[in-house]
C-alpha cells in the first residue's frame, strides 16, 4: 500500500503593490501572491503550516517575503484579498477527532444515539416490540412511566416478579423532566434503585389500561398510577 503524505499550497490571492520596493533593484512595483501551506495525508489536508508571500518585481526578480512583516500586512490589507487560512485545511484533524470520539463511545458502551433517534416501535415509542412485552411481561422489563402531576414526571419501573394475575415493580430513585432523558438513562443503564425499594403491585389487566404512548388521559392517573410510555427488554 502506498501512503502519500507531504506539504502543499493553496493560492489565496495575487495583487499589485505599486509602492513596494524591490529588494534587489530598488525600483518600485511588485506583483505579490499569498499562499496558504498545509500538511496532507492521503491527499487530505490535515493542518495548516502557515502562509507565505512571493513577490515578482518589474524586472522579474522573484523572492519570498515575510508574511508577518507590517509592510507586507499593509499591502495585503490594501489589496482587499482574503488571506485567512481555509477551514478545510484542518479536515484531517477534524476526521481524526470524530473517529476518536466514535471509538471511545464504542469502547465504553455509551448510548447508541442512532437507535435512540431513529428506531421506533409499532406503537410510536423508542423501544421495539413494546406491545408484545406488555402482553407477556417478564422479570427485568423496564417501564418508562409518565406521571403528569409531578414536577419531574418521568420515572423508571422494573418488573421484579410476575404471578398469574399481578406484576410487581421496583421504582428507580431518579425522576426526569423529559421522557427522552429517561429513555437515554434506560439505554445507558445509568439509573439505580433504593437498597430496600417499596414493591409496587399492578394487576396484569391494568398494564393495557395504562399503556398509552400518545395521549395523556386523566383517567389513567387514578390512584396515582401513571401512563406507561414505553417498555424496554434486555435484547434491545
Amino acid at each position: 500500500m502506498v501512503i502519500v503524505f507531504g506539504t502543499d499550497s493553496k493560492l489565496l490571492g495575487t495583487f499589485e503593490a505599486p509602492e513596494a520596493v524591490c529588494e534587489i533593484s530598488g525600483t518600485k512595483g511588485k506583483t505579490m501572491s499569498v499562499y496558504a501551506r498545509y500538511f496532507s495525508f492521503m491527499l487530505i489536508p490535515f493542518f495548516s503550516l502557515g502562509k507565505r508571500v512571493y513577490s515578482v518585481s518589474k524586472e522579474g526578480h522573484e523572492y519570498q517575503e515575510d508574511f508577518h512583516s507590517p509592510e507586507i500586512q499593509q499591502y495585503i490589507t490594501q489589496s482587499g484579498i482574503k488571506a485567512k487560512t481555509p477551514f478545510y485545511h484542518y479536515t484531517g484533524l477534524l476526521l481524526a477527532l470524530i473517529i476518536t470520539v466514535l471509538v471511545l463511545l464504542g469502547k465504553y458502551d455509551v448510548v447508541d444515539y442512532d437507535k435512540l433517534l431513529f428506531s421506533t416501535s409499532s406503537e410510536g415509542g423508542i423501544f421495539p416490540n413494546s406491545l408484545d412485552h406488555l402482553e407477556d411481561p417478564e422479570v427485568g422489563d423496564l417501564y418508562l412511566m409518565d406521571f403528569v402531576e409531578y414536577k419531574d414526571p418521568y420515572s423508571i419501573y422494573k418488573i421484579v416478579e410476575v404471578t398469574d394475575d399481578s406484576v410487581y415493580f421496583n421504582e428507580a430513585e431518579q425522576y426526569f423532566v423529559k421522557w427522552d432523558e429517561a429513555a437515554m438513562s434506560i439505554m445507558s443503564k445509568s439509573f439505580t434503585f433504593p437498597e430496600k425499594p417499596e414493591r409496587i403491585a399492578w394487576g396484569i389487566d391494568e398494564l393495557s389500561k395504562y399503556f398509552d404512548l400518545n395521549v395523556n388521559s386523566e383517567v389513567k392517573y387514578v390512584e396515582g398510577k401513571g401512563t406507561i410510555r414505553d417498555i424496554c427488554r434486555d435484547e434491545y
